[in-house]
């Protein structure tokens, strides 16, 4: 209090210094307040014990009772009505009583009269009334009662509750009603008198143990040997012989009858239906599948043609041999078909751009295709087809230098491509698929045979999705299995779309490239096994593309780093010098440009504005010469070249969140933002709902052979409803 009241002080002089007399008053005020606080505190929690000690015991005086026995006695009178009379013995334990209650479900009589509630034979105030349910509610008041032993008599007439069937009338009557507010019967017995001449056919009695007696006499009494916990009821029903008593058929017979064979004869026929239904789908649709992948969907069989192979299968470029490997085109894919372009001197790769040194730029190279991209431009101006390829190019390659569009500008940063070259990617792809089919790899696209399994995987989970609505909404009436039909659909929807990774086919001579393809890559990925690294260096730009495509690109350079390889010619790293352009063959080490293919003449080079670099060197690059002129070598580019290769990618994949999902994502911020600030302001508890579970102990006595209208378990008797005390 002394540190507030000194902050106080302070805050006062501040203020008269100011010149504000007001604020004075204030913060005079505010200290008054706090020097009080403790009294005030003091005076909550003895405001907060005053409330306690109020309600506490008044929750302690609740009220509690014991209900020592309930009996119902049903006479059936000549014209079919039932004189409906029942006893409870009930011992107040705690707390004071003034009045009980019967509800009494009506869905299966017509009317209820002759209401009487009477104590010791004096008859007790009643009144009626309905519930929410449309249950007749019983209400009857007496003098207090506490901690004592009373019996309360109900007794009514039922009309339309006895049943009429011409091989049997029926009494069926719930004695004792499942709802007593938690309260437990401890013991109970039901009786059913029959008119003169009548005597029971058949007879049982549905709810907890209990003894039967009175088949083939005029009285049936069952009795509980154990007590009835609340949320059970005890059921009795009895048949006697057609045409005793008078009177028709309640209204209500004939839909009760239609629904209880339904129930138990139309829906369980229902479930068996459709559980053998998704049973066959269950284990047929995936069968199916796997059919379908052994007649059409392998490879023909090829032999091992031998271990490795020191060179790659003729004709495959190093994309097509990973998309021949894998049947999917990736971003590894285009990523080694880049390479492979600057390899062949179409583009180069230079290290930094004009946005910053850790970026890179793309330029055209000394064999950039730039008379052809001219040419197909003007072919697809008049022919009107936009994707004609230049005859020295496979389609993947002119679709990505075609994205890379250094046809109409010299270089281009990766940063550029941030957030767009991602709408060239599926152009691509389809480019490198369609490659294999025109070079007799596959019969269909990879990706178009995937795409119609997958397809067929969707229709199968849409219909699962749609079936297990069907059954929430409707069909849950009908069958209780039905909903397993959806899991069902949704297995098979799940093996469909397994197998729809194996069905590309490739033809005979696909398979055999395939296979070369794995005998080159096991080549590259032991080659210290099968060759002397250090000898034979040129290797390393020659089948880094095919490395890319392996996905073997991180430990082929870490090989060749090692045994002080020759850095790449179509890379140019900072700090910018003197370079050349040159190829690399196991066979010369002569320095010349490298034709695109076949004998086409190659484009005019570039200038060195366009490519920032100067050919001047006629001698081969190697680890020494690197060190001596530019302090850089394939050692020192080995992990700048990895970075480069994840950054390219990386670029190359990006694209924008769509609208959709940024406004999905603000939403989804703005309320959970709004939920933590009533989290942090509100406060909730919860309180669990006790509830019981019926038991379903059942004992018939019968001298016919079944009963009139069908049934045989617990359920669909009259009266029922609930009761208890206030």
């Amino acid at each position: 209090m002394d540190a507030l009241w000194n902050a106080d002080e302070t805050c006062r002089h501040m203020g008269k210094s100011m010149g504000n007399k007001n604020d004075s008053a204030v913060k005079r005020h505010q200290s008054h307040w706090l020097q009080h606080l403790p009294r005030v505190w003091g005076a909550v929690a003895i405001a907060t014990w005053l409330l306690l000690s109020l309600i506490l015991p008044a929750r302690a005086e609740s009220k509690s009772l014991q209900w020592l026995r309930l009996d119902s006695d049903i006479t059936v009178q000549s014209n079919g009505d039932l004189r409906v009379s029942e006893t409870n013995v009930i011992r107040f334990t705690s707390g004071t009583f003034s009045y009980g209650y019967r509800d009494i479900d009506r869905s299966r009589l017509t009317d209820i009269t002759d209401i009487t509630v009477s104590e010791n034979g004096q008859p007790l105030r009643t009144e009626t009334s309905r519930t929410d349910k449309g249950e007749l509610r019983i209400q009857y008041f007496f003098a207090p009662a506490s901690a004592e032993e009373r019996t309360f008599v109900l007794a009514y007439t039922v009309r339309g509750a006895t049943r009429y069937y011409a091989t049997g009338d029926q009494v069926y009557w719930a004695g004792v009603y499942a709802a007593r507010n938690g309260f437990p019967v401890l013991n109970a017995r039901l009786s059913v008198t029959l008119p003169p001449g009548a005597t029971a056919v058949m007879a049982g009695a549905y709810g907890p143990p209990h003894t039967f007696k009175g088949e083939g006499e005029n009285v049936v009494i069952a009795e509980a040997t154990a007590p009835i916990a609340s949320g059970e009821g005890f059921e009795i029903r009895v048949q006697f012989p057609h045409g005793i008593i008078s009177g028709d058929a309640p209204p209500w017979q004939a839909t009760f009858d239609q629904q209880r064979e339904y129930e138990e004869i139309v829906k369980p026929r229902n479930d068996l239906l459709f559980l053998l239904a998704t049973l066959v789908v269950l284990f047929g649709g995936p069968a199916l599948a796997v059919v379908l992948w052994f007649t059409i969907g392998r490879d023909p069989h090829v032999d091992r043609i031998t271990d490795y192979l020191n060179e790659p299968p003729a004709g495959l470029s190093p994309g097509l041999c990973g998309v021949l490997l894998d049947e999917k085109a990736d971003m590894q894919d285009i990523i080694a078909t880049l390479i492979d372009l600057a390899r062949r001197g179409m583009i180069v790769i230079k290290e930094g751009s004009d946005h910053g040194l850790f970026d890179q730029t793309f330029a055209r190279g000394p064999n950039f295709p730039y008379n052809e991209f001219k040419t197909a431009r003007r072919r697809s101006r008049y022919q009107g087809a936009s994707d004609t390829p230049a005859p020295e190019l496979a389609l993947h390659e002119w679709a990505l230098l075609d994205a890379l569009g250094l046809d109409a500008l010299p270089k281009r940063a990766l940063s550029a491509f941030q957030d767009s070259f991602y709408t060239y990617i599926p152009a691509i792809k389809e480019a490198l698929y369609q490659q294999l089919v025109n070079q007799a790899y596959y019969h269909n696209s990879p990706v178009q045979s995937r795409r119609l399994y997958q397809n067929v995987a969707k229709l199968l989970l849409y219909g699962a999705i749609a079936w297990a609505l069907l059954c929430v909404i409707w069909l849950w009436q009908i069958a209780d299995t039905a909903i397993l039909f959806s899991i069902a659909l949704a297995a098979s929807s799940l093996a469909f779309r397994l197998v729809a990774r194996a069905m590309p086919v490739r033809t005979r001579q696909g398979a055999e490239a395939k296979m070369r393809a794995e005998a080159f890559r096991r080549y590259l990925q032991n080659i210290e096994k099968y060759t002397d690294v250090k000898a034979a260096t040129a290797l390393y730009e020659r089948y880094l593309p095919f490395a890319i495509a392996f996905g073997l690109d991180h430990t082929w350079t870490q090989k060749f780093a090692a045994a002080s390889a020759p850095a790449p010619a179509w890379y140019v790293p900072l700090p910018g010098g003197t370079w050349r352009w040159s190829s690399r063959d196991e066979d010369t080490a002569t320095s010349h440009h490298v034709p695109v293919s076949g004998n086409a003449t190659p484009a005019a080079a570039p200038s060195k504005d366009d490519l920032t670099i100067a050919v001047a060197q006629p001698s081969p690059v190697t680890l020494e010469g690197v060190n001596q002129q530019l302090a850089q070598s394939l050692a020192s580019l080995n992990s700048k070249l990895v970075d480069m290769f994840s950054a390219v990618g990386h670029t190359f994949d990006s694209h924008p969140p769509p609208e959709s999902v940024t406004a999905f994502r603000d939403t989804v911020s703005d309320i959970g933002d709004a939920l933590g600030e009533w989290l942090s302001s509100s406060s909730s508890g919860s309180s669990d709902h006790a509830s019981s579970t019926r038991s379903s102990g059942t004992t018939s006595r019968s001298t016919g052979s079944s009963w009139s209208g069908g049934g045989s378990r617990s359920g669909g008797s009259s009266g029922g409803g609930g009761g208890g005390f206030g």
